[in-house]
């Protein structure tokens, strides 16, 4: 594996503690000496298992309500900005042709000199 071992390990009074040691060489002098520190084990029960699945379905049906309401909620506040927006008129904006000479200038009666 990655050179790490796991063992169980009651650490924390009655609940049983997985821990993780890295594992290689060690030194030859100390030896690992199990010791039977066995407590009861407590099995869980088809009602216990039940009551679990009941508390999930529950928390599952509330979250999926709560969903829904912030769906409707989000729909709610898209149609309040789309009616905020100022309201574009479908029909094509008149565009002022202009052409790429300059405008004509009236034309200026000449004088005579005096």
């Amino acid at each position: 594996r990655d050179g790490q071992e796991t063992s169980w390990t009651s650490e924390d009074g009655d609940v049983p503690v997985l821990t993780e040691r890295k594992s290689g060489k060690r030194p030859q002098g100390t030896q690992e000496i199990s010791v039977n520190t066995a407590q009861p084990t407590t099995s869980v029960t088809n009602t216990d298992l039940v009551a679990v699945i009941v508390a999930l379905k529950q928390t599952t049906e509330a979250l999926q309500s709560q969903s829904r309401r912030i769906d409707e909620q989000n729909l709610r506040l898209d149609a309040l900005e789309r009616n905020q927006r100022p309201q574009r008129n479908n029909s094509p904006q008149r565009r002022h042709h202009r052409s790429r000479s300059p405008p004509r200038q009236e034309t200026v009666k000449q004088r005579r000199p005096a």
